[in-house]
């Protein structure tokens, strides 16, 4: 018995969503995006068909709706995902209507990925610390960077991002000991992506037009990203690389140095969200800082993290699960995206399971 085309339709398209969602707190760039996904939707597609028609296809049957009810907007969404923007003409309007401000051309940027509202955002307004750290993502030269993130630190003292950003720039340029001396000066500092405020200003730009309260919160976390999240994975893999170029015995004191820099890090990740991408991308620097120590202890807390990421990715999966149930009403996802947005996709997660378990 082979399981209902149409349900494996709609898992995969929640499988993409996700995915999505695990990404987008990391990435902006929208092919980086588009392979997770795909890897994401793959890996866990083959696992529901070696499922079958089993509990889970049992469990679909059981929460559709009686034939010629109305199919939830989850579910519609989920099926739509790849068109559901806005239009020029619309994100024109929230912009005029918002005055053009900063924030509002920061979020016609995210909506668009057009760069003449990005420019236009860090002509009127240069020393915003929204505006200077999403300008990072248009700027290639390493010294225009560095001179970026000198501005972000001076107006947002107290935003772990300018130092480490910055570490991981001169790690670029191949200067260790001055990156290592940004870790420190930002170890005392949290972690500030200002995500919270993209995802609100992405909403409110979806409800000015005719998209209902659920489908805004929809089009917010899917338009959204935390690009500042992947760098610091890049900072990670550097200080991995020069740890690992420098042979035992020699230069013991950097290397202990770096694991140092590497663990305060992985706590600052963690401190700065209850999101599962903040969850995955710290226990892949432990383990990879770990795994350069090379002793049993570290080994078994490696496999320790390995088990976390897998026991979060099938708390991931059964919620997957649940966006193809008619019977969960608008209501409750309309909650699950608040608490993602105010609590993180965890503790989200595990609200929406604890209700249908």
């Amino acid at each position: 018995m082979k399981a209902n085309p149409r349900t494996l339709k709609i898992t995969a398209a929640g499988l993409v969503l996700v995915a999505a969602l695990v990404c987008i707190f990391m990435l902006r760039d929208r092919w980086s995006l588009r392979m997770f996904a795909l890897g994401a939707s793959h890996a866990q597609s083959s696992r529901l068909r070696e499922a079958g028609e089993s509990a889970n296809a049992g469990n679909f049957r059981a929460h559709q709706r009686p034939v010629g009810a109305n199919r939830s907007t989850m579910r519609r969404l989920i099926n739509n995902s790849e068109k559901f923007k806005l239009t020029p003409e619309q994100i024109e309007a929230y912009l005029a209507s918002k005055n053009r401000s900063s924030e509002s051309l920061l979020t016609a940027y995210d909506l668009s990925h057009d760069g003449s509202y990005l420019r236009e955002a860090m002509e009127n307004d240069p020393e915003n610390p929204r505006v200077l750290l999403t300008s990072l993502q248009i700027t290639s030269d390493p010294a225009e960077t560095l001179k970026t993130l000198e501005t972000l630190k001076r107006v947002d003292p107290d935003n772990a991002l300018g130092n480490l950003l910055s570490a991981k720039a001169l790690l670029d340029q191949g200067d260790i000991e001055a990156a290592l001396q940004e870790m420190e000066l930002g170890q005392n500092k949290s972690i500030e992506s200002y995500l919270n405020d993209q995802i609100r200003n992405t909403e409110e730009a979806f409800l000015s037009t005719s998209f209902s309260p659920l489908e805004s919160k929809f089009g917010a976390i899917s338009s959204s990203g935390n690009p500042s999240l992947f760098q610091l994975g890049h900072l990670s893999r550097g200080l991995n690389k020069a740890a690992t170029s420098t042979p035992k015995g020699e230069d013991a004191e950097m290397r202990e140095q770096i694991f140092k820099n590497q663990m305060i890090l992985v706590n600052q990740i963690r401190s700065s969200g209850n999101h599962l991408p903040n969850s995955i991308m710290a226990n892949s620097i432990l383990s990879n800082a770990l795994r350069v120590q090379d002793t049993p202890e570290a080994e078994g807390q490696i496999a320790a993290n390995r088990e976390r990421n897998k026991e979060l990715a099938k708390q991931s999966e059964r919620v997957v699960g649940l966006m193809s149930y008619d019977s969960i009403p608008d209501s409750e996802w309309s909650e699950y995206f608040d608490r993602l947005q105010q609590s993180g996709d965890i503790s989200a997660n595990e609200w929406m399971l604890s209700k249908h378990p």
